[in-house]
């Protein structure tokens, strides 16, 4: 609102940009903007308010977060690992639903609650959605309006309580007194929610472009949200071809869910197993 330079902005992006991880900032499909070169300082902060229009709490966020993946990029590559475009409003929109979630507020609230966290509080919560790990959020007590993040190891049951499970026996302890009910507490919606983490940040399974590659020349093209990839572009591209990897992003991003695009992914992954299984058994019997 009052025009304020966020400092080494510029500095960030192209960080990020020179190890090949694109930036896109804006809601999407109609105002996102795709960030792929270095950019002035003054032509960066008007791109993205263009992005965002009248909202500026976003505009303002963006950069904030920009400069955090910056550093990330720079002290914790490994962070970044698969992962070739960073979206940023979906970062934000993922942010404020894990704040929802751990303090157990309204969705609609997480948005303000993200807008109030201290600069601390915004780097920890942005790393640890980054890092992939399981993490829970809580209120800090005595601490009005901060929360505390801590990285936590998920619990895996014995065979015996998942059987007891299924089979509908709530009774059922498991190691460490959980019963039954509450194992099916914990993990309802671990999935959903761990795919929607995944597809807000782009990150795919390690060698998904090459597998991509090989299975649209074993087919006929592939299909996703109305876009075709074409067999041809084994033809025109490399497997281990950047252009490539980002063509496939490109078609992948036109999903609006990020737990569908990462569905999608993961649809794709058993559809490389099957094509690679098939071809290896066709060999084995030739």
């Amino acid at each position: 609102m009052l025009g304020k330079r966020v400092e080494d902005l510029a500095k960030s992006v192209t960080d990020l940009l020179v190890r090949q991880k694109q930036v896109t900032v804006g809601m999407p499909p109609s105002n996102e903007r795709t960030i792929t070169a270095p950019l002035p300082h003054h032509e960066l902060r008007q791109l993205i308010h263009t992005a965002y229009g009248d909202d500026e709490s976003s505009a303002m966020l963006t950069q904030e977060l920009l400069l955090y993946l910056g550093m990330f990029i720079r002290t914790d590559p490994q962070l970044f690992t698969e992962v070739l475009r960073l979206r940023v409003v979906l970062i934000i929109q993922v942010m404020a639903q894990e704040l929802a979630r751990g303090l157990g507020i309204p969705a609609e609230d997480g948005s303000d609650k993200l807008l109030d966290l201290s600069p601390y509080d915004m780097k920890s919560l942005l790393f640890h959605i980054m890092s992939g790990k399981e993490f829970s959020v809580g209120s800090r007590k005595g601490k009005a309006g901060n929360i505390s993040i801590a990285s936590r190891l998920g619990k895996v049951s014995k065979k015996s309580d998942v059987d007891r499970l299924f089979a509908g026996d709530s009774s059922t302890t498991g190691e460490g007194g959980d019963t039954g009910e509450e194992i099916g507490r914990q993990q309802q919606g671990q999935w959903l929610r761990r795919r929607r983490l995944d597809g807000a940040l782009n990150r795919v399974p390690t060698g998904f472009y090459s597998n991509m590659w090989s299975l649209l020349g074993k087919c006929q093209g592939l299909s996703i949200e109305g876009r075709v990839l074409p067999p041809t572009l084994t033809r025109e591209m490399t497997a281990g071809e950047l252009k490539f990897a980002l063509h496939v992003e490109t078609v992948l991003n036109t999903i609006p869910q990020p737990e569908y695009r990462q569905l999608m992914v993961e649809a794709m992954m058993v559809l490389m197993i099957l094509v690679d299984y098939k071809v290896r058994g066709w060999s084995i019997t030739r």
